[in-house]
């Protein structure tokens, strides 16, 4: 499998609480605060368009499937740890 980064809790308030990326692919928690506080969670995958850009896009391939499963996992994870705060 890809290298695996966890990054760290982020304060700023248009940033996510939490990220996890294994290879090209990143999932990121977002927490939303209205009437009760909830948690919501984006995944995308990074690649270079043929300019040589770096784009995402929420588009995947079937071998990006394993990869997801485990970063939903962590975010679910880490959720939990936030709501039992």
């Amino acid at each position: 499998m890809a290298k695996q980064n966890n990054n760290s809790r982020q304060s700023n308030s248009n940033a996510p609480v939490q990220s996890f990326r294994i290879g090209y692919i990143k999932a990121s928690i977002w927490c939303s605060t209205g009437e009760a506080k909830f948690y919501s969670v984006t995944i995308t995958r990074s690649y270079k368009d043929t300019d040589g850009t770096w784009k995402d896009t929420q588009s995947f391939q079937p071998q990006d499937l394993p990869v997801i499963a485990v970063l939903a996992a962590k975010c679910t994870d880490a959720i939990l740890a936030y709501q039992d705060k």
